[in-house]
């Protein structure tokens, strides 16, 4: 398990977000993160069972971490017996001290050193070697990190991509020229970016369309139409996803680095082409055995 230390008034979104990217790569219980503590479960105990059970600490330093003081005293918090960030970091390197295989990861948010000192028994923390992480609000601001826990033998739940056929030259990619003919051409396409981890900067690019059709039937004809006529033809397969009687397309090349490619254009010309004829009334009606 990774367990998430940090401040609320801090870096409480940081956080979540760091969390949520954690939980998508490597599996949700594998990442603790307090804000996500069952309604009804006891607090002090299902932290102290997490703190004690994880393989990872990371302990996210955000620019009030280290000078966050308490509202009656006017002390720092970490020399305040009861302070939860204090207590983390007891139990962290009482583990270590222990021998215990657990890993303590300082986090530097943008602009924020590692303390030079801290007093009593926490003295050893500042000795640990800090990861600088970004702050852009972007999925690749945790791309070391997963490196990171990927060496400490965490084990991404992400499935690998698929690799389109390689026998002879790859498919060229379009350039900007050749998306814009592209969107001027097929006015029901567009261009859209979604997430994929393991696409050079987290997104994939690709050509997406909607079809709607009266009924299931339709759209499964639809789609084996397309099979027969279009992919088994070019050898390049789509990502889509039939809902009754929507069907959703996304086309892009894997082994081009997720972007789109004129093999893309190829298989949405076929869609638009068995699209028009079933507009125009050109498909034989499937339920219709052939010569009646």
């Amino acid at each position: 398990m990774i367990f998430i230390s940090y401040r609320r008034d801090d870096s409480l979104e940081f956080c979540r977000s760091m969390a949520a990217e954690l939980r998508a790569y490597f599996g949700r219980e594998e990442v603790f993160l307090d804000q996500t503590i069952e309604r009804g479960a006891e607090w002090p105990t299902t932290v102290r069972n997490a703190l004690n059970a994880a393989r990872v600490i990371l302990f996210v330093i955000g620019p009030k971490w280290l000078h966050a003081s308490d509202d009656a005293s006017g002390r720092p918090r970490l020399d305040i017996s009861g302070d939860w960030v204090r207590e983390e970091l007891l139990v962290a390197l009482k583990r270590k001290r222990s021998g215990d295989k657990v890993h303590v990861l300082p986090l530097l948010m943008p602009n924020v050193a590692m303390p030079k000192y801290l007093h009593n028994k926490l003295a050893s923390f500042p000795n640990y070697q800090a990861m600088p992480i970004p702050n852009t609000g972007k999925p690749e601001d945790f791309d070391e990190l997963k490196k990171q826990l990927v060496r400490w033998k965490f084990v991404s739940t992400v499935l690998p991509p698929v690799a389109t056929p390689r026998a002879g030259r790859l498919p060229k990619p379009l350039n900007d020229d050749d998306e814009s003919a592209f969107l001027k051409k097929m006015k029901e396409w567009k261009i859209v970016e979604t997430r994929e981890p393991d696409a050079p900067g987290g997104f994939r690019r690709e050509l997406h369309r909607v079809y709607e059709f009266r009924n299931f039937e339709d759209a499964f004809q639809f789609m084996n139409e397309v099979t027969e006529r279009v992919i088994s033809l070019i050898n390049h397969h789509p990502r889509w996803q039939n809902t009754y009687h929507r069907l959703e397309i996304w086309l892009t090349t894997f082994n081009i680095g997720y972007k789109p490619s004129f093999k893309d254009v190829r298989l949405a010309e076929g869609c638009e082409q068995i699209w028009n004829e079933k507009q125009a009334g050109l498909w034989r009606n499937p339920k219709t055995p052939e010569g009646k």
